[in-house]
């Protein structure tokens, strides 16, 4: 996924593809999901959780989880601080550092059992663009340039800028 062309879906609903619920999410930020294409059933996230879905029933149940847990927790916020501190420190945590330029960007984990979401904050938004189940305790190579990948497609068409306006589809 290199060279990757950011596209954003925002979030609205958990369950997908089967047990649809709509999330009601704060007014003064936006959750949004990570596309390497204009097509919304090729959003990142949901590719993800198809690389495991069939192998790992547990984990498949922790996603559901997770998102129902994150939908919660945003009908009970109003901005992406409030959103963290519902959140304790062994949910939701830095995960790692990206380095674009000279700058470390803080990518951001959210735990439920053996499955992990990471996301990056921009501004007052929140962008997910990764799914993964927990291998070991720290984040392999694989893993890192993946993650990596992703925060730079991200940071290279951030929301303050028009051209970001033109991808959130």
């Amino acid at each position: 996924m290199s060279n990757l062309e950011p596209y954003y879906y925002t979030l609205e609903t958990t369950g997908f593809p089967s047990n649809v619920k709509f999330v009601n999410m704060p007014a003064d930020f936006k959750i949004y999901l990570l596309c390497d294409t204009p097509d919304k059933r090729q959003v990142c996230i949901y590719q993800d959780r198809n690389d495991f879905r069939d192998s790992n029933s547990k984990e498949d149940k922790n996603v559901q989880r997770l998102f129902l847990t994150l939908s919660k927790k945003l009908s009970e916020s109003e901005n992406v601080i409030e959103l963290m501190d519902l959140y304790d420190d062994k949910e939701l945590h830095p995960a790692h550092y990206t380095k674009i330029d000279s700058n470390k960007k803080t990518v951001y984990r959210i735990r439920k059992g053996g499955v992990r979401v990471y996301f990056v904050i921009i501004g007052s938004d929140i962008i997910l663009f990764r799914l993964s189940i927990k291998l070991q305790n720290k984040i392999n190579k694989s893993e890192e340039s993946i993650i990596d990948s992703r925060v730079k497609a991200i940071f290279s068409c951030p929301p303050h800028e028009n051209q970001f306006l033109k991808r959130v589809l």
